[in-house]
Protein backbone atom coordinates (compact mmCIF):
# COMPACT_ATOMS: atom_id res chain seq x y z
CA UNK A 1 0.00 0.00 0.00
CA UNK A 2 1.01 3.45 -0.95
CA UNK A 3 1.09 6.39 1.15
CA UNK A 4 -1.57 7.62 -1.00
CA UNK A 5 -3.77 4.95 0.08
CA UNK A 6 -3.57 6.26 3.68
CA UNK A 7 -4.74 9.57 2.03
CA UNK A 8 -7.29 8.35 0.84
CA UNK A 9 -8.88 6.91 3.76
CA UNK A 10 -8.27 9.66 5.70
CA UNK A 11 -9.87 11.90 3.23
CA UNK A 12 -12.27 9.00 2.71
CA UNK A 13 -13.17 9.06 6.83
CA UNK A 14 -12.39 5.16 6.74
CA UNK A 15 -9.96 5.72 10.02
CA UNK A 16 -10.17 1.60 10.56
CA UNK A 17 -8.20 1.45 7.30
CA UNK A 18 -6.03 4.07 7.83
CA UNK A 19 -5.21 3.12 11.42
CA UNK A 20 -4.13 -0.45 9.50
CA UNK A 21 -1.76 1.65 7.16
CA UNK A 22 -0.56 3.59 9.90
CA UNK A 23 0.75 0.35 11.60
CA UNK A 24 2.35 -1.24 8.83
CA UNK A 25 4.03 2.16 7.79
CA UNK A 26 5.29 2.02 11.54
CA UNK A 27 6.42 -1.51 11.64
CA UNK A 28 9.16 -0.67 8.46
CA UNK A 29 10.60 1.97 11.18
CA UNK A 30 9.08 5.37 9.57
CA UNK A 31 8.26 7.74 12.10
CA UNK A 32 4.71 9.41 10.99
CA UNK A 33 2.74 12.62 12.34
CA UNK A 34 -0.21 14.19 11.22
CA UNK A 35 -1.37 17.70 11.49
CA UNK A 36 -3.39 20.38 10.26
CA UNK A 37 -0.75 22.88 12.36
CA UNK A 38 1.94 23.50 9.79
CA UNK A 39 3.76 26.34 12.06
CA UNK A 40 3.89 23.46 15.09
CA UNK A 41 4.85 20.58 12.48
CA UNK A 42 7.71 22.74 11.65
CA UNK A 43 8.96 23.63 14.69
CA UNK A 44 9.19 19.95 15.72
CA UNK A 45 10.95 18.92 12.79
CA UNK A 46 13.41 21.76 13.62
CA UNK A 47 14.11 20.77 16.61
CA UNK A 48 14.21 17.30 16.69
CA UNK A 49 16.91 17.28 13.89
CA UNK A 50 18.97 20.38 14.88
CA UNK A 51 22.34 19.50 13.97
CA UNK A 52 21.58 16.49 11.97
CA UNK A 53 22.19 17.70 8.35
CA UNK A 54 21.76 14.41 6.89
CA UNK A 55 18.10 14.07 8.16
CA UNK A 56 15.04 13.60 5.65
CA UNK A 57 11.64 14.63 5.85
CA UNK A 58 8.64 16.10 3.73
CA UNK A 59 5.40 17.09 3.60
CA UNK A 60 2.64 16.08 2.21
CA UNK A 61 -0.28 18.16 1.10
CA UNK A 62 -3.27 17.60 -1.62
CA UNK A 63 -3.00 19.01 -4.67
CA UNK A 64 -6.31 20.45 -5.04
CA UNK A 65 -5.68 22.46 -1.87
CA UNK A 66 -6.59 26.32 -2.97
CA UNK A 67 -4.85 27.51 0.97
CA UNK A 68 -1.43 26.45 0.72
CA UNK A 69 -0.24 29.54 -0.88
CA UNK A 70 -0.23 31.00 1.94
CA UNK A 71 1.82 29.19 3.88
CA UNK A 72 4.23 29.89 1.06
CA UNK A 73 3.65 26.56 -0.91
CA UNK A 74 2.77 26.41 -4.21
CA UNK A 75 0.81 23.63 -6.13
CA UNK A 76 -0.86 24.91 -8.78
CA UNK A 77 0.16 23.22 -12.43
CA UNK A 78 2.79 26.11 -13.81
CA UNK A 79 4.64 26.14 -10.28
CA UNK A 80 4.87 22.00 -10.22
CA UNK A 81 5.72 20.82 -13.78
CA UNK A 82 9.02 22.68 -13.29
CA UNK A 83 9.49 20.72 -10.08
CA UNK A 84 12.10 17.91 -10.48
CA UNK A 85 12.97 15.20 -7.58
CA UNK A 86 16.04 15.38 -6.04
CA UNK A 87 18.35 12.03 -6.22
Amino acid sequence: MCNSGLIKYLLDGNLIEAANTVQTVLSQRFDMYVTQELAMAKQCVRERHQGQEDKRYGLLASSKAKNLSIYGMHNDYNYTKNLRERP
